[in-house]
């Protein structure tokens, strides 16, 4: 009978030492809307495109502080107010009249790769990328961001309207293209 309890036992419980982490990934879609919660959270609805990534860590330059103008500071020793220094009034080139402004010049603005132009300049390394991608199907530059997990994929994968960097039987990232923008699905 003890025997039997131990086997029942040591059967149950392996599964669940042997257990992994898993990401938890959630999909929602209904008429004119997606939610998707993986790496982040992601809302797209009409007239709202709303990416909110996880764990995110933000910076911020320390406060730097200054008199208002116009304060003086205490006297020093000799009885005289210690008044801040004025930085001398630097005057430039007056500007042209209007009839004679120069037209402003061309502003260069990179154009957005295609699908197989961004994978052949792309290297695949585990980290979180926000990216630049023209649409095949509005061709339109649309923004695309997507994580992508450790290791190297075996195969990177480029079709009509999506890249596919597949990992191994069912790890994969997908980035599927339509004309509300981009869409990645990661397993």
């Amino acid at each position: 009978m003890r025997r039997i309890l131990m086997v029942s036992l040591l059967a149950v419980g392996s599964p669940l030492a042997v257990a992994s982490e898993a990401s938890a990934q959630v999909f929602v879609r209904a008429p004119f809307v997606r939610v998707e919660v993986g790496p982040g959270v992601a809302v797209r609805a009409p007239f709202v495109n709303l990416w909110v990534p996880s764990r995110t860590v933000y910076a911020y330059p320390p406060p730097i502080y200054a008199p208002p103008a116009g304060y003086v500071f205490p006297p020093q020793q000799g009885g005289q107010p210690n008044l801040p220094a004025t930085p001398p009034i630097e005057t430039g080139p007056l500007p042209k009249p209007i009839g004679e402004a120069n037209p402003p010049p061309p502003t260069l603005t990179e154009k957005a790769p295609t699908l197989e132009q961004f994978v052949k300049s792309f290297q695949p390394k585990a980290g979180y990328y926000d990216v630049e991608l023209l649409n095949p199907v509005t061709n339109q530059p649309t923004r695309v961001r997507f994580t992508l997990p450790e290791g190297t994929p075996k195969r990177v994968e480029v079709r009509q309207n999506e890249i596919e960097f597949r990992y191994g039987v069912f790890r994969f990232v997908r980035i599927e293209f339509d004309k509300d923008g981009a869409q990645v699905i990661s397993r």
